[in-house]
């Protein structure tokens, strides 16, 4: 929505109750750029109906593994 409403966005992915992610910890302090994970979506013209990157645990370890970040579960999982 626009026009005094503001923007208004569909979550596309939705993670279970049982993983903590924190896009501060991704963005500001890993300083990963948002095509990490949402791929191009900034040359998108119209909301994509699905996610452009399928995420998964093993996504998600992949990218743990080559940034060499730490992949114990207690990281990501409460």
């Amino acid at each position: 929505l626009q026009g005094g409403e503001g923007v208004y966005f569909r979550k596309l992915f939705h993670l279970p109750d049982h993983v903590n992610y924190s896009h501060r910890m991704h963005v500001r302090v890993a300083g990963l750029e948002c095509e990490n994970c949402h791929d191009g979506i900034a040359k998108t013209t119209s909301p994509p109906r699905r996610p452009l990157i399928e995420i998964s645990m093993n996504y998600c370890m992949g990218c743990h593994e080559k940034m060499g970040v730490t992949n114990d579960c207690i990281a990501c999982h409460r």
